[in-house]
């Protein structure tokens, strides 16, 4: 697979959790920012934690259908969405 190769996710439906969630952690373990999600940043975030979490953060925010917005619209930290 290519470097500028990504994984397909699909939003988050309804009923698609779990094959989301699956394809959702390979992407991001991908991108190189699970950490992010497992074990997480406490705040303070170094400037590099924080690059890694703004990273996780949008692409959970674009992975998601807009009903799921208004739950994870405002999160600041990757794990807490």
């Amino acid at each position: 697979m290519g470097s500028s190769e990504e994984f397909k996710v699909p939003k988050l439906e309804e009923n698609n959790y779990f094959p989301w969630s699956v394809k959702a952690k390979a992407a991001l373990i991908q991108k190189q920012c699970w950490e992010a999600i497992d074990p997480g940043y406490s705040a303070p975030m170094s400037e590099n934690e924080n690059k890694v979490n703004q990273k996780a953060l949008s692409f959970l925010l674009l992975s998601v259908s807009d009903n799921y917005l208004e739950d994870i619209g405002e999160c600041e930290q990757a794990k807490s969405a």
